[in-house]
């Protein structure tokens, strides 16, 4: 299995202080675009799960096809939630898309533009139990992907993406007290 840490130590990562309340990390089974059963991606996630200590307060994970993410927070970061998924070119992403935003009210165009919509949709729903506002997700396909820093999307709310390798999109989604 490869496995990619994308914040790996605070001191490799330098952006703002409150990301060192917060790690992620990627393992694919290979292939990464194949398909793997739910049982064999479950079981991933929980062994990469059970190599957290004990010292991490909030955890989500997500797995697409052959890829697995983690998140793990704590304090100040009272909610968290991870998304990833294929932009696999043969789904029918404007329709996937329409489940929390209406077909007519989304400006998104592309797989990729698409997927990060989905990925940010399902990763928001994880950390708050809600769907997002189709004003709030209109404005997450009108902006260009974050890059190495999250974007504030309301007060305390705050979302990073990324593409990953493969044709997969990740994003993230926390809120933090102040």
């Amino acid at each position: 299995m490869a496995s990619y840490s994308l914040l790996p130590t605070l001191e490799s990562f330098p952006v703002q202080d409150w990301f060192r309340h917060l790690r992620y990390h990627v393992r694919w089974l290979e292939p990464a675009t194949g398909r793997h059963s739910r049982v064999s991606q479950r079981q991933a996630a929980d062994a990469m799960e059970a190599r957290l200590d004990g010292q991490w307060a909030l955890k989500s994970r997500s797995h697409s096809r052959g890829t697995i993410a983690l998140a793990a927070a704590n304090h100040p970061i009272t909610c968290i939630g991870i998304d990833v998924e294929y932009a696999d070119p043969t789904r029918p992403w404007r329709e996937i898309a329409a489940i929390f935003m209406p077909a007519s009210a989304h400006s998104a165009s592309d797989t990729a533009q698409l997927c990060r919509v989905w990925t940010f949709g399902e990763a928001y729903r994880k950390a708050f139990g809600e769907v997002p506002s189709p004003d709030l997700l209109q404005r997450i396909a009108a902006m260009a992907p974050p890059e190495d820093e999250p974007i504030a999307i309301s007060v305390r709310r705050f979302w990073y993406s990324e593409p990953l390798r493969d044709g997969f999109w990740l994003s993230l989604v926390w809120e933090e007290v102040f």
